[in-house]
This record gives C-alpha cells, sequence and structure tokens, in this order.
C-alpha cells in the first residue's frame, strides 16, 4: 500500500529535522589525529590472484563512487587507493533513496578539510539535482512500493555523466577502466594494481571483498557473493570503456554475475557510527517507514547524554535476523584458513588508524560523548 501523501509529508518534514540535526556530527572528523607514521604499502600482486600477463601500458582507472552521508569511510576509500586510482567520480543526490528524503551535498562540506583537501585534484563530484530527476521521483511518487528505483536511477545517471564528462576531456581511452560501486564497497590496493597492469580474466569483472557487517571480527555470507566464495559481496564491478560502452543497457555493480571475479577488500557497511545509523534508517533504499515510525522514533524520543552508548550500541550491531549468516573471525580463520587470507583484506589506512573510527571495534566514538 503506498504511503498516503499527507503520511509522507509529515514523514518528509520530520526527517528533515533530523538530518538538520545530525549534519554536523556526519561531516565532522573523527577527533582523533591521523597517524602520520604509518607509511603507504607498496602494491604487490598476490600469490591467489590469477597469474599476471603483463600489458604493454598500464590502463588508467576511473571510479565511479555512489555516496550518501558516510564521510569516514570515504576518507578510507580515497586513502586506500589514492595512488592506483587517476579520477574518482563522486555521485550524489539532492534526494535520498528512500520516499525522496531531500539531502544535502555532503561533499560540498567537507571537501576543503585537511582530511580530504589532497584528493581535490583526482575527484569530480556528479550531482544529480531536479533537471535530472523526473517529477515522480522528485515528488516521491510511489517509491514505498519501488524502493529502489532512486538507486537504480543514480547508477544508469552517473555513467552518462561519466560519458559526457568523458567526451569533452577526452581522458580514459577504450582500453582503459573503470569501477562501479558504493562508497563502502572498498578493493584492495593489490587487486586495483592487478587492474591497472595485468589482463583482467573477463570484462567486466566482479571483486569478491569482506562482509564483516559492522564489526571487524566477524563475517557474513552474503546475498551476492562471486561463485564458490559465500563469505564475499560480488562488488564493485571493474569494467573496460569498450565493454561498458557495448553494455545491453548500462554498465553497474553486477554483484557476482560477471564470468570472472578476483578477489580482496572489505565492505564497510553498517558502519556503527551513531549519526550514520540514524540517517540510514529514514534515507536508505532499504528503509521502511513503518520500522522508522515503531523502532527509530521511540527510541529517539527517549534519547539522552546517558543513553547514548546504549542506543549506539542497539542501532550498530548486527541486525538479530542475520546472526545465523555470520562467523566469528576466529572461526573463520580456523575453518577456512585459505578463504580467510584471499578475502580478508583490511584498508591499510583504517588498520593504522583504527582508534580514529572507533565503533568498528564496538568502542565509543568521542564525537559524541
Amino acid at each position: 500500500m503506498s504511503l498516503r501523501e499527507e503520511n509522507r509529508s509529515n514523514f518528509l518534514d520530520l526527517s528533515s529535522e533530523f538530518l538538520s540535526i545530525l549534519l554536523p556530527f556526519l561531516t565532522m572528523p573523527p577527533n582523533v589525529e591521523v597517524n602520520h607514521s604509518c607509511i603507504l604499502p607498496s602494491p604487490k600482486i598476490p600469490s591467489y590472484l590469477p597469474h599476471c600477463v603483463h600489458l604493454q601500458k598500464p590502463r588508467k582507472v576511473g571510479v565511479l563512487i555512489q555516496f550518501g552521508f558516510e564521510a569516514d569511510i570515504l576518507e578510507i576509500h580515497l586513502n586506500e587507493l589514492k595512488d592506483m586510482v587517476d579520477y574518482f567520480f563522486i555521485l550524489e543526490s539532492i534526494q535520498s533513496h528512500f520516499l525522496g528524503v531531500p539531502k544535502p551535498l555532503i561533499w560540498e562540506d567537507i571537501k576543503n578539510q585537511d582530511r580530504f583537501e589532497r584528493f581535490l585534484s583526482k575527484v569530480v563530484h556528479l550531482v544529480l539535482d531536479d533537471s535530472d530527476l523526473p517529477t515522480s521521483i522528485t515528488q516521491g511518487k510511489g517509491l514505498d512500493a519501488e524502493p529502489f528505483k532512486i538507486e537504480a536511477l543514480q547508477e544508469k545517471l552517473r555513467w552518462l555523466k561519466f560519458l559526457r564528462w568523458n567526451n569533452i576531456t577526452q581522458y580514459f581511452s577504450d582500453d582503459d577502466i573503470l569501477g562501479f560501486g558504493d562508497v563502502d564497497e572498498i578493493p584492495s590496493r593489490d587487486v586495483v594494481f592487478y587492474l591497472k597492469h595485468c589482463k583482467i580474466p573477463s570484462d567486466p569483472v566482479d571483486i569478491g571483498i569482506w562482509f564483516p557487517f559492522g564489526k571487524i571480527n566477524q563475517a557474513f555470507q552474503t546475498d551476492w557473493p562471486v561463485p564458490d566464495h559465500p563469505f564475499t559481496l560480488g562488488d564493485p564491478t571493474y569494467w573496460t570503456i569498450k565493454a561498458a560502452l557495448n553494455a545491453n543497457k548500462f554498465p553497474s555493480r553486477n554483484r557476482g554475475t560477471s564470468l570472472g571475479y578476483l578477489l580482496g577488500g572489505m565492505h564497510m557497511t553498517h558502519y556503527g557510527y551513531l549519526p550514520i545509523q540514524i540517517v540510514e534508517y529514514f534515507t536508505a533504499s532499504e528503509s521502511n517507514h513503518e520500522t522508522v515510525l515503531t523502532i527509530l522514533i521511540p527510541i529517539l524520543r527517549n534519547l539522552s547524554t546517558s543513553s547514548l552508548r546504549t542506543v549506539e550500541m542497539e542501532l550498530g550491531g548486527t541486525p538479530k535476523q542475520f546472526n545465523r549468516r555470520i562467523t566469528s573471525m576466529e572461526n573463520f580463520k580456523r575453518q577456512f584458513p585459505y578463504e580467510y587470507k584471499q578475502i580478508v583484506q583490511i584498508p591499510w589506512f583504517y588498520n593504522c588508524n583504527r582508534n580514529r573510527y572507533p565503533s568498528w571495534e564496538g568502542l565509543r566514538d568521542t564525537r559524541l560523548y
């Protein structure tokens, strides 16, 4: 049943109010300084990847990232691949995925922070505004019945916007390669180094990445793995420009269905930082207005400084319905040692700055209390 118009209007008003309160916390840099003693690791081709047939000339690499509110995860993503990627195309929309909730452009707020300023020359900011979105989208019609409609449209439009950019700049050629994914789908440096320098096993090719689901000490059995690796997510997907231009519809993430795959990386989803958890309740494609009204709103109405930690642990924990698909990292490593070696690749910048993002280990974030 479609959400009645007056209820949708009230929901949008409430969501906008929450966003205005949360925005300073969503864009605020972590309180813990970056560990500058860490050195960017040299890329290598691990033995578990296919034998590298070297190209005569390295490919240029572009990454098309759908970006919502996860500034901390974007920081980790950019640092992981900064010397592997020629351009990061960061796509934002003025509408969130759920019910068309109006969304502020986060990159505009954060791009001049110290943590992002050094990437400005490599970032192309793509914006979806009212001129890109049909009236049915901007007015939110039927979006409760088709929750992934905006997300699918964004995946199509980011490709079209890239093409317009590349038609002007002529920077990427047919043999160069593009990665399609979300900000939290981070392939390892070694995998992207392989894509840059070696003949790829298929075109397009999926990257099977480890899916800890909110806590660094576990692994999740996903719905979209690459073949024979159930604890992977089959995203992002990399295409040569030539293959992307010849795609049946538009190139995007293939979620483990491409003819070939490589392994290694991390899906940094369900980040436990409380402002992210709250905002995803009423903006993500998977959101549900009844869940927001019956679970989130009562929690927030009773929220106090003393209860922040309890709420953070409650919302940031792995959803109970997925417990049967979770295994501890200790068990995973013991039962599947070779699988563990192949897929569990922790982004180097996160690994060097774990206390900067304490929510991944279930610890409190001092930006809040």
